[in-house]
């Protein structure tokens, strides 16, 4: 039975949905050992895991959902743009579809031309698009934008390449294809570097901030020790709350009303108020210890303890607290780790 290279293409999405669903189990894991701890502990409802299909299609729509960063260097682009050129070239050479195989003379050439044009497309094309959305660096660009916009790309070579058929390879292919039908056949082959551009950006990233955070990390032994300066916290309805500043961990934004953590007796209290998180950080902005990392969260550094990293964000973990805080990618991690 001849080898057919869509069974590679199955096998390839097979795994790559398995590496995903295995990240959102531990994701899932992580979030029941949150919630067996009354602090933190939801009233919300989860769904049975009996009903499988929900499931299934909750965890594929999170993935989807999750963050994934644009790709902003030049060199990156000019690589991502050579490996989808040179696997094309590759691919057509080695199995030869589309009628390739009729060719006799200048083969290699020929074939040479649809990797070139897939190279220039997309190079053009991610350099092209920041320049049209100008929003791009201040939105929340995630994986589901990213499979999206890179088979926008695949469009545009589909039909480049179909233009670049019929009128070179007319005279030596006997065998044409329909616009449509180069489009499936160019998506077919296209989505097998789509799935590993993804895991090989997600490795890389996790890889390069995973360094930057334990930079950081060590750089917190350098701080220095925080004043003894009581703070009071004024909410709504008369609410007051006084503390000192070094007992303070973190303020955590949950509807109308923000949550503080504060450190008592080597152990947190967790204290209620009703009060805009932005009004908690207007008060306390004159100590250069808070910051804000997150829409939901402004911090002490002070009892900051460690930093992680991973392809999609930085993750704060702090002496006392059982759970990490996550940073925005509308706050940088410099600026938020130096007092």
């Amino acid at each position: 039975m001849p080898f057919s290279p869509f069974k590679l293409l199955f096998a390839l999405a097979s795994f790559s949905l398995y590496y995903f669903l295995k990240m959102d189990i531990k994701e899932k894991s992580r979030i029941q050992q949150k919630g067996n701890n009354p602090l933190l502990a939801s009233d919300k409802t989860v769904p049975s895991e009996s009903n499988f299909v929900y499931g299934f299609l909750l965890s594929v729509q999170k993935i989807l959902n999750l963050p994934f960063p644009f790709l902003n260097q030049n060199r990156d682009k000019f690589f991502v743009s050579v490996a989808f050129g040179l696997f094309i070239f590759c691919f057509l050479l080695l199995f030869q579809p589309f009628g390739i195989a009729q060719i006799q003379f200048y083969k290699t050439l020929f074939v040479l031309g649809y990797g070139g044009i897939t190279f220039f497309i997309m190079l053009l094309s991610f350099h092209i698009y920041p320049i049209l959305n100008t929003r791009l660096d201040r939105e929340i660009w995630t994986v589901k934008k990213m499979f999206v916009f890179i088979l926008f790309q695949f469009l545009l070579i589909a039909i480049c390449n179909w233009s670049y058929n019929v009128s070179l390879g007319s005279a030596i292919i006997n065998q044409q294809h329909s616009l449509i039908k180069f489009v499936f056949l160019t998506f077919s082959v296209g989505i097998i570097p789509t799935l590993f551009l993804i895991l090989l950006i997600e490795r890389i990233l996790s890889h390069q901030k995973g360094i930057i955070a334990t930079n950081l990390t060590d750089s917190l032994s350098k701080k220095t020790k925080i004043p003894q300066k009581q703070i009071i916290i004024i909410g709504e309805q008369k609410q007051k709350l006084l503390l000192e500043l070094s007992e303070l961990i973190c303020v955590k934004a949950e509807g109308n009303y923000v949550e503080i953590y504060r450190v008592v007796n080597d152990g947190v209290q967790k204290y209620l108020v009703r009060c805009a998180l932005k009004d908690i950080k207007e008060q306390l902005k004159k100590f250069v210890q808070i910051k804000q990392c997150h829409r939901s969260y402004v911090i002490n550094t002070h009892h900051l303890k460690k930093i992680t990293g991973n392809s999609r964000n930085y993750n704060l973990h702090f002496n006392y607290l059982y759970f990490k805080i996550p940073v925005s990618r509308n706050y940088p991690i410099e600026e938020i780790t130096i007092d």
